[in-house]
């Protein structure tokens, strides 16, 4: 599964800069959905691999972002962000969410090109996050659970 989803995170179509969009060519903002131990930070790990990136890919839990460096020829970087943080029921995550992306630049990353990122808990920092933003939502096979149900939204 992991393969056909790289494979669907590399088609042009998916990644190519819209005229008046943010970002240009080669550039991906992908939101993980599910829930806790749902498999959002393996997957970043099986990614991360697959675009040939030589450093331990670790969850960026208590830094919300890390990036790579990769070998791969069309997403250059890989920029790993985790929002679990960032507490959406405090009536200031508003202003938080703001402080956050004036201190670690986030909107300046989501314009790079020849990159992908990934932001596990999207729904943390929806206010901040670009239009052409896409989705993967993992859930637990209800028939095993150590199965996922993987969809590209």
């Amino acid at each position: 599964m992991t393969n056909e989803l790289f494979d669907i995170l590399k088609q042009p179509n998916l990644h190519q800069a819209r005229p008046g969009a943010e970002g240009s060519g080669n550039n991906m903002i992908v939101g993980l959905v599910g829930n806790l131990g749902a498999g959002k930070t393996i997957l970043a790990k099986i990614i991360a691999k697959k675009l040939g990136v030589v450093n331990e890919v670790v969850s960026p839990t208590f830094n919300i972002m890390k990036i790579y460096e990769t070998a791969d020829s069309m997403f250059k970087k890989f920029i790993h962000i985790d929002a679990y943080r960032i507490d959406v029921d405090d009536k200031n995550n508003k202003q938080d969410v703001q402080s956050l992306n004036k201190n670690l630049k986030l909107q300046d990353y989501f314009k790079l090109p020849n990159t992908l990122i990934f932001i596990e808990w999207p729904e943390n920092i929806k206010n901040i996050l670009p239009e052409n933003i896409k989705y993967i939502e993992i859930l637990h096979n209800s028939e095993d659970s150590e199965k996922r149900n993987i969809s590209l939204q």
